[in-house]
């Protein structure tokens, strides 16, 4: 991809690092800056070689993490959840379940851990 050559590989990577480390929960408008080039220029390079917005991958951090928390030992709350994963407030949580994953939150628990999660870090 051109990323690569005009800006090198180590500023995306970094923009991805930032991303999933914190879990989605970093202002779009911030990883730009690691490019080295416009706001909307490194949102068009983020796309191009990553296939989504950085927007979109905030997303998908942020429900990831928020499976991984909801997978915690029995007791964990939907508020607990919602809130460790940095969604504003359950509903918040419960429509984008729902569009993800076309499920509510709990029956998206319910088969996860149906299944064996071997190497899966928060």
């Amino acid at each position: 991809p051109t990323w690569v050559t005009n800006l090198g590989e180590r500023p995306l990577v970094l923009a991805i690092e930032r991303l999933v480390g914190a879990h989605g929960q970093v202002a779009v408008g911030r990883l730009a800056e690691g490019f080295g080039v416009g706001y909307r220029q490194g949102l068009r390079r983020f796309h191009s070689a990553v296939g989504l917005s950085p927007k979109e991958f905030a997303r998908l951090a942020r429900l990831r993490h928020a499976c991984l928390v909801a997978l915690e030992p029995r007791g964990t709350t939907w508020a607990t959840v919602s809130a460790d994963a940095g969604f504003s407030d359950q509903a918040h949580m419960n429509r984008e379940f729902s569009d993800v994953f076309g499920w509510p939150p709990r029956l998206v628990r319910e088969y996860l851990r149906r299944i064996e999660h071997v190497g899966v870090a928060s």
